[in-house]
């Protein structure tokens, strides 16, 4: 396992969104959104790995 520094990260994220906007099918239909994820933060060091996994046929 590696020794933990304080170097500074080497991805930063504050808070971030997904939404996405889908349509019923139906002529006089509204789009509508939907929230995936919101207000997320993320910190990745130097060294360290990230993997993201959603379900089958997530995208």
């Amino acid at each position: 396992m590696p020794a933990l520094t304080s170097a500074a990260p080497r991805l930063m994220a504050r808070g971030l969104g997904l939404d996405v906007r889908h349509r019923d099918p139906g002529l006089f239909t509204r789009p509508r959104r939907a929230a995936i994820v919101s207000n997320i933060d993320l910190e990745v060091a130097p060294g360290e790995i990230l993997g993201l996994v959603g379900e089958s046929g997530s995208g």
